[in-house]
């Protein structure tokens, strides 16, 4: 997510503009919901985000709308662009639910374990646990790992050090795409390619992820303590397998004992997953939650833009 330095009142209006479109989404479910209506929400929440976002994210939406409105005009394929622009509404529902995922893991004591355990390795020991340890909690927090690491990286001596942790971490994160129902890599696998089900992907991807941290490990260095700190990093991730395996587990069944896909399984379950796991620890820390998740709505402007006119683009061609 990146920061904005958008108005109050814009960032308000940006933000109740995306909660309004996450519960359309759900409701879409049951009821149908005006897709013109939702259209021009998402059209007017990315128009603001967009105006106070990264320069780099103005960019390419610009050049992707621009091309779609060349193709449109020259092919005449208007109504194909709104059909995609239609189509993509659900991921005004799956990225604040990532949001959602974030926020909620901060506030679980199993994260804050891990990384008491994370700080407590040694310098021979951490490259290994924070490969391994980014990878399992990534695959469901995806980039909100770096707010995990921060207090490590901060605690760090010297700046070699740290951009050697960010490095192994950014390896580590990447190897989720292949696997993870939480990466959009795999959400859109199984949205367009629906004859493939969710558990036979991860089955597939799990192993080169595997193959991939055990390269990183052994060939690339990450591995300088050898098999005692590979043994300790692992026991560092006890604390929070249990979690991710619970939500991986959760999308695959939902999504495997109905018609619902990936993406579906994820908006309507992960909530309530949420929900639950924040209820024990409090009505405070339930608000702490929801005030968190929705401070950020404003901020994944330029990621929803990127990816509704990805899609628009996609069927326009």
């Amino acid at each position: 997510m990146a920061e904005t330095n958008m108005p109050s009142l814009r960032r308000r209006v940006a933000g109740l503009l995306l909660l309004a479109l996450w519960v359309s989404a759900i409701l879409d479910f049951v009821w149908d919901v005006p897709r013109e209506l939702a259209v021009a929400g998402l059209a007017a929440y990315v128009v603001i985000a967009l105006v106070h976002g990264s320069r780099q994210s103005r960019w390419l939406c610009s050049v992707l709308a621009g091309a779609i409105a060349m193709l449109g005009w020259t092919f005449g394929a208007a109504e194909a662009a709104f059909a995609g622009i239609e189509r993509s509404l659900v991921f005004a529902a799956f990225l604040p639910t990532i949001v959602l995922v974030r926020a909620t893991a901060e506030l679980r004591p199993e994260i804050a374990e891990a990384r008491r355990l994370f700080a407590n390795l040694d310098s021979s020991e951490r490259t290994g646990g924070v490969l391994f340890g980014c990878h399992v909690l990534a695959s469901v927090i995806s980039i909100g790992i770096f707010g995990v690491l921060a207090p490590i990286i901060s605690a760090t001596g010297s700046v070699e050090s740290r951009v050697a942790i960010v490095r192994v971490a950014i390896r580590s994160l990447c190897l989720g795409a292949v696997w993870s129902p939480f990466y959009l890599s795999v959400v859109l696998a199984s949205q367009y390619i629906t004859t493939v089900p969710l558990w036979q992907i991860i089955g597939l991807g799990l192993p080169f992820a595997a193959l991939g941290l055990v390269l990183s490990y052994f060939v690339l260095g990450d591995g300088a303590g050898g098999f005692l700190a590979l043994r300790r990093s692992l026991a560092s991730l006890m604390p929070i397998i249990p979690a991710v395996a619970l939500a991986a587990t959760l999308v695959v069944v939902i999504s495997g004992l109905s018609d619902l896909t990936t993406l579906q399984a994820i908006i309507l379950g992960v909530p309530p997953l949420c929900f639950a796991g924040l209820l024990p620890l409090g009505i405070s820390r339930l608000g702490e939650a929801a005030r968190a998740t929705y401070r950020h709505l404003p901020e994944i402007g330029g990621e929803i833009g990127i990816l509704v006119l990805a899609i628009a683009l996609g069927a326009v061609f």
